[in-house]
């Protein structure tokens, strides 16, 4: 899948046309995760246990770990090659940092799985 990256330092919108969907936004702050063009979310401190609506890509993930995983924790790298080596025109991927606003939590890296008609507004 194609993985585009986006700014998350201003206001935005992770909006789908074609569903009239808002998955996620600087106003909300929380991902819309009944949205038709929402398929799935990685966070950096839950690769393990990702987000996924769509069966076949769970199973995908699942396969990844099985032939990849070593005793170390999964990495950002790791998600990024799964996602990149990943077959499915009609998905694409947007990721982002964030800066929590909580200082006790470090920065981390959110990976989107969305329809590919979708959009940063």
């Amino acid at each position: 899948m194609k993985i585009i990256p986006f700014d998350t330092s201003g206001e935005f919108a992770l909006y789908c046309p074609s569903t009239n969907e808002i998955i996620f936004s600087s106003d909300e702050k929380r991902v819309n995760y009944k949205a038709e063009a929402f398929v799935a979310v990685w966070m950096d401190e839950h690769n393990y246990n990702p987000m996924i609506k769509d069966s076949e890509l769970l199973t995908g993930w699942k396969e990844f770990l099985r032939l990849s995983f070593k005793k170390e924790p999964i990495t950002d790298e790791m998600v990024t090659t799964f996602l990149k080596g990943y077959k499915n025109p009609d998905w694409i991927v947007y990721t982002s940092t964030f800066e929590p606003a909580d200082e006790s939590i470090d920065i981390f890296t959110v990976w989107f799985v969305v329809i590919a008609d979708t959009i940063i507004e």
